[in-house]
């Protein structure tokens, strides 16, 4: 029995990950329940990857999931974010060329491996995720137009940099780190 949850608690890591995502949505993003589940959240997506290498428990359900549980958590939070920003043209197509650059990779990924692929492990998506998730915890704080346009950079060049491992690579590989592997 404790082997076996030993072998799957970065598994159940990220799969608490999708339920505390759409928790969120039953709080105020500046109420302290929404600051605890938010931590709690960001905790499990630092220790899911950490556990798997540790427990040498690593699997590819285990990368989908994780992939997955990354993608519900930034929907949910963009999703409690957006309404309180003030867009402006700069921001609308900042957006998009991210949404697009990201589709691209997407696309490529699926041409190439026949696999739909939403995001890789790269240090560049994990910085993007920690500044992400700084956001809501920092916007009370730090002018929110700043956050976003560092988040934005951010969020570009690791979509850069995921669209062009993608095109590059003979296989797929998750886990890769950078574009320098």
């Amino acid at each position: 029995m404790y082997g076996n949850i030993q072998k799957n608690i970065a598994n159940i890591l990220s799969i608490s990950r999708i339920f505390l995502s759409f928790m969120l949505l039953f709080f105020a993003i500046n109420s302290i329940e929404f600051i605890i589940i938010y931590i709690i959240a960001c905790l499990t997506d630092i220790f899911d990857g950490f556990l798997a290498r540790t427990l040498n428990s690593v699997t590819s359900f285990g990368s989908k999931i994780d992939s997955l549980a990354d993608f519900i958590f930034v929907v949910v939070i963009l999703y409690m974010i957006l309404p309180l920003i003030k867009f402006n043209m700069f921001y609308i197509l900042l957006i998009i060329l991210i949404a697009f650059t990201r589709f691209l990779s997407m696309g490529v990924c699926y041409i190439k491996y026949k696999e739909l692929v939403i995001g890789l492990h790269t240090y560049f998506n994990k910085l993007t995720g920690f500044v992400l998730s700084l956001v809501p915890i920092l916007f009370s704080w730090i002018n929110l137009d700043t956050l976003i346009i560092i988040v934005c950079i951010i969020a570009l060049l690791s979509a850069i940099e995921e669209l062009l491992i993608n095109i590059k690579s003979k296989t797929l590989n998750r886990d890769i780190k950078s574009i320098l592997e």
